[in-house]
């Protein structure tokens, strides 16, 4: 990576071993989740608004324009056993993951 492209660019990681309890509460007609922090990328998975989701990671530029999280959650193959408190980081490697912008998201926990 270069010195520039690295410099532009901030990741902050939520406390180690835990994701987060949130809920979606933005998009009218749900939200999008993206395989990495760009709308560029591929589309894993549409989300209603008030799906739970958990919240193991956030990304931002230094500039604050670019805001993501990276959420886990449950769907048809991936079982996601959490809990309203949130859920280990052992536990959401069976979760479905993906990116998705931090104003859609509300995080109830930690």
């Amino acid at each position: 990576m270069s010195a520039l492209l690295g410099a532009a660019l901030a990741t902050t990681e939520m406390p180690l071993g835990r994701c987060n309890y949130a809920k979606v509460v933005g998009g009218r007609q749900g939200i999008t989740v993206y395989k990495a922090h760009s709308v560029g990328s591929p589309r894993v998975a549409r989300l209603r608004r008030g799906t739970t989701v958990y919240v193991c990671d956030e990304f931002r530029r230094e500039d604050g324009s670019d805001r993501w999280v990276e959420v886990r959650f449950k769907n048809a193959r991936h079982p996601c056993f959490a809990k309203s408190e949130g859920i280990e980081m052992g536990k959401a490697r069976f979760c479905q993951a993906g990116w998705t912008q931090e104003n859609y998201i509300e995080v109830l926990s930690g």
